[in-house]
């Protein structure tokens, strides 16, 4: 099973380390397309079992989780299993309160 933690701020580095058995990637598949990037991510899931992805882009924590948590102002605001997680549902846990996705 991955878990994914979504965050609101994204990570500025453009650096890649590993050490002592974890990998963090950072900002480095911001060149990859979306389907390349899913793939990528899917593919780390597969050595590396759980996963702390920080992102703002809702639906890429829904097409690569199945378990997202969301860390707001230092603590967990909320966890939810993906399968019952909308972008609504994790927007509002991301700011604490609901958010319209209408204009």
């Amino acid at each position: 099973m991955r878990t994914i933690i979504a965050n609101t701020p994204p990570i500025n580095s453009k650096k890649c380390k590993r050490f002592s058995g974890i990998l963090r990637l950072l900002r480095v598949a911001a060149l990859l397309s979306y389907t390349n990037k899913i793939a990528l991510i899917k593919l780390i899931a597969i050595r590396y079992k759980t996963i702390i992805f920080i992102t703002h882009k809702l639906q890429e924590v829904l097409d690569v989780s199945d378990n997202i948590i969301v860390i707001r102002k230092g603590k967990n605001a909320g966890s939810i299993k993906t399968s019952e997680a909308t972008k609504e549902i994790i927007a509002n846990m991301m700011v604490g309160r609901k958010v319209l996705f209408e204009v």
